[in-house]
C-alpha cells in the first residue's frame, strides 16, 4: 500500500457562477514511484480514495489499477474489486490510519 496526497479542482461550470457552490469537481496528484519510497514498487495497486476530515476518514475503493515493475508504472486498467480484496484493502487501509 502507498499513500500519496492530491489536491481538490474547483469545477469550473460552478466555481464563478456560484460561490457557494461545493468544490465537487475531482483530484489532482503526482505519483512519483520512483522518488521517496524504501523499496520499488512492483506489482499491481489499485486506487482508493481517501477523504480525510480532522480524525475522521472515509474510503472508496475504486477499480483503477496500475502495474509497476522496478518502480515503474507498465501498465494501466480497470479491474472488478473482489469481496476478499475489498475487505483487505479495507484492512489495510484502517491499519495505516491507525498507525
Amino acid at each position: 500500500m502507498t499513500l500519496f496526497a492530491t489536491d481538490r479542482i474547483a469545477r469550473q461550470d460552478v466555481a464563478g457562477v456560484h460561490r457557494d457552490a461545493p468544490l465537487c469537481a475531482g483530484f489532482s496528484g503526482t505519483l512519483s514511484p520512483m522518488q521517496g519510497y524504501a523499496r520499488p514498487m512492483d506489482g499491481v495497486y489499485r486506487v482508493a480514495l481517501i477523504n480525510v476530515t480532522g480524525d475522521v476518514f472515509g474510503t472508496h475503493i475504486t477499480d483503477l489499477v496500475a502495474t509497476f515493475d522496478g518502480g515503474r508504472i507498465v501498465s494501466t486498467g480497470r479491474e472488478g474489486l473482489t469481496p476478499e480484496q475489498a475487505e483487505r484493502s479495507e484492512r489495510l487501509l484502517n491499519e495505516k490510519a491507525i498507525a
